[in-house]
């Protein structure tokens, strides 16, 4: 038996006006067969994230695609990324530690707002928890830019390809996988998170390894 992983939303009722909101018999059919793909973008929004035009559409049976299918203890994808100072950085590396896994990119707003919590919170757990921020398909320049600003410590990795987002399914920015010691995918979370989400979810991964 499977178990889905906790998603964090900045207002999960949103989510849930879908399931209680009167149908829409009034409404013609082309709207209502985009009726699923405008509540993702509700609720991706509410959470505080942007959505991603490459990965967004509707099944053939008008559902929203959705690629966070993953369940608790499911293994990462694995993945080399070269960071801004040119080093090649696997997760992979960080096996033992609590990693942090935040896909962004420097025009994302809700990327800035959660960047310096998370600088924070890497800052005061440094045996504990690693973050790699994957920025997704920028040149180096302004992702340096970026990092100076806000002064970030933790790697800064370039997707340039924008392959590994791919591999997560990464369909909005930012997304947040929390992976264990063991290289499994904990959790995840689409949206900015603040300081006490992250360290919420940091303690809940603690909690799990065995002692």
């Amino acid at each position: 038996m499977t178990t889905d992983l906790p998603q964090e939303s900045a207002h999960p009722e949103i989510v849930g006006a879908a399931e209680t909101a009167p149908p829409l018999w009034g409404a013609p059919p082309r709207i209502l067969r985009l009726l699923p793909v405008l509540l993702a973008l509700v609720a991706v929004t509410a959470a505080g994230g942007i959505l991603l035009g490459k990965g967004v559409g509707a099944t053939p049976s008008g559902g929203v695609t959705s690629p966070y299918k993953f369940t608790a203890g499911m293994p990462a994808p694995e993945f080399t990324l070269q960071s801004l100072g040119g080093k090649p950085v696997s997760l992979s590396d960080y096996r033992g530690k609590t990693v942090l896994v935040n896909f962004w990119a420097t025009w994302c707003p809700p990327c800035r707002s959660e960047m310096p919590d998370m600088q924070r919170v890497a800052q005061d757990h440094p045996d504990d928890l690693v973050v790699l921020a994957v920025d997704l398909q920028e040149a180096p320049e302004p992702v340096a830019s970026f990092a100076k600003q806000f002064g970030l410590s933790f790697p800064i990795l370039l997707d340039t390809k924008g392959d590994v987002s791919q591999a997560f399914g990464v369909q909005s920015l930012p997304s947040s996988f929390f992976i264990d010691p063991q290289g499994r995918i904990a959790s995840f979370n689409i949206g900015a998170l603040n300081e006490s989400a992250i360290r919420r979810r940091l303690q809940q991964v603690q909690e799990q390894i065995p002692r």
